[in-house]
């Protein structure tokens, strides 16, 4: 069985969300077998974004997804007064994996020209088969989608944006999709949003106020034997009694709000008087700030989590790369979870 949930470096966390959605009171990794689980998992991904564990009427939020976001159109169609800017799913609904079978069919309209048509084919619901227009295909479906052995690997959100209704979309059971809770300092955040491959919802602070900041394990007592050390006369007599408070701290939360209440580039000196690399003292405090965000991709699609553990140094003994030690913690934690 994979793990549920996984912490490491004061208070981070990684969480399992494909296997916490249940399906008939079990637990499972297999995903789109009926309509409750999509809205399951999709209202649960915006749920989170929104700091909340789970919506308080999953349907309703539901429909309110599919029309949430503002369409992929031109700038002719926007500046078109006469054509109507109708919404398109949200985010959220790359979350909702869909596997559906691919065919192909060219057909040869002139020997001479060397004419050809070349037809894509989505086999859905009632074994319906949707043709779309190539240009779609590869614009609109192909860059959030994977192909393999016949099957498309992609979510509703494309689907939809392609053209494909709704009502055609086929509950094909799906194996191989993980989604994944973050908690981790921003930094780390920052640099795992890099891999635009896979499906990320950030917590919004518009919504959640996020005021939880992170240091190195050790930080209190490091930061307490070094103001030992070094004495008190780098501080200026106003911060003084700052000084004081933060050789009394008991926690690591009382030093960091002591510290919050000093100039930044006072703190980053004592950060690095204390021993700390750049990574972490020149990053301080907004980058050390703790972010919580939902990641989701496929396995079978080489550029989402395979790259992604590989790069993030999850696999060390096959690939060695230039990660910072935070940032290959999460690809830990997220290993012991999807595999």
């Amino acid at each position: 069985m994979k793990a549920l949930e996984v912490e490491f470096s004061n208070n981070c966390y990684v969480k399992n969300i494909t296997y916490d959605i249940e399906l008939n009171d079990e637990r499972s990794e297999v995903l789109n077998l009926s309509e409750d689980q999509r809205i399951e998992l999709v209202t649960r991904v915006a749920a989170i974004s929104r700091g909340n564990d789970s919506a308080k009427n999953p349907t309703s939020r539901y429909g309110k997804l599919l029309k949430e976001a503002a369409p992929n159109v031109t700038i002719d169609d926007i500046t078109d007064s006469d054509k109507d800017i109708n919404k398109a799913p949200g985010r959220p609904l790359e979350f909702a994996p869909i596997k559906i079978k691919y065919d192909v069919v060219t057909e040869v309209l002139d020997c001479e020209t060397e004419s050809v048509r070349v037809e894509h084919v989505l086999v859905l619901n009632n074994g319906f088969r949707a043709t779309i227009d190539t240009e779609v295909f590869l614009n609109n479906l192909i860059p959030f989608s994977f192909l393999k052995d016949g099957w498309l690997y992609t979510n509703i959100r494309a689907l939809i944006n392609s053209g494909i209704s709704y009502d055609l979309i086929p509950y094909n059971p799906v194996t191989g999709f993980h989604v994944v809770e973050v908690k981790a300092p921003y930094f780390a955040f920052a640099q795992i949003r890099t891999h635009g491959k896979l499906s990320q919802v950030a917590v919004s602070e518009r919504v959640v106020k996020e005021d939880e900041y992170w240091l190195p394990e050790g930080a209190l007592e490091r930061i307490q034997e070094t103001l030992k050390e070094k004495g008190i006369n780098g501080f200026s007599c106003k911060s003084f009694v700052y000084c004081e408070r933060m050789l009394k701290a008991r926690t690591q939360k009382d030093l960091i709000d002591i510290m919050l209440s000093l100039p930044i580039i006072k703190i980053q000196n004592l950060l690095k008087d204390a021993g700390y690399h750049k990574e972490v003292y020149d990053r301080w405090p907004n980058h050390l700030k703790f972010k919580r965000w939902v990641m989701g991709g496929y396995m079978q699609d080489p550029k989402q989590w395979p790259h992604f553990l590989l790069e993030r140094e999850a696999f060390e003994d096959r690939y060695k790369s230039w990660v910072q030690e935070t940032t290959k913690d999460v690809a830990l934690a997220i290993k012991q979870i999807i595999t």
